[in-house]
């Protein structure tokens, strides 16, 4: 799955089946439950039946791939920013350093690098508040991730 929210996705899937002679047919406990947030990543989750009667566990896993699409995710943090209330100065400047980001061939880790600068040296000024510093921080860093900075 392709996101362009740093956080991950919402992911939500039928929970596996199981039916023995003695209990029936029941569902499966499984971590985290369908409609959790997924992280940005490759991970194990895990489904356990049990069966009542005779108390065996039988443990399965499952893999979900949530992939931060790094257009999107710019395209998103752009967003943010525009719809934001900091100085239209510190917009213009951010949305330029974005802007370099997605144009960038070469050097593309040391231009997230100088957003983050830029985001670090301005948070608390011009508008910006820490809560949308620590956002576009977690944007940046994210973003750094997928590129392999």
């Amino acid at each position: 799955m392709l996101t362009g929210d740093f956080r991950g996705i919402v992911v939500g899937y039928t929970p596996p089946n199981a039916t023995d002679d003695h209990d029936g047919t029941f569902a499966a406990t499984c971590s985290p439950a369908s409609g959790s947030q997924f992280p940005s990543d490759v991970r194990r989750w895990s489904a356990r039946l049990r069966m009542r009667r005779a108390n065996h566990a039988v443990d399965s896993s499952f893999e979900v791939f949530v992939e931060l699409d790094v257009a999107m995710a710019l395209t998103a943090l752009e967003n943010d920013i525009d719809a934001s209330s900091v100085d239209k100065g510190l917009r213009k400047l951010l949305t330029a350093k974005i802007d370099l980001i997605r144009a960038a061939t070469a050097n593309t880790c040391t231009k997230v690098d100088g957003f983050l600068k830029q985001v670090d040296e301005k948070g608390g000024k011009e508008g910006l508040t820490a809560a949308q510093s620590a956002t576009w921080r977690s944007w940046a860093n994210a973003i750094s991730g997928a590129l392999g900075c």
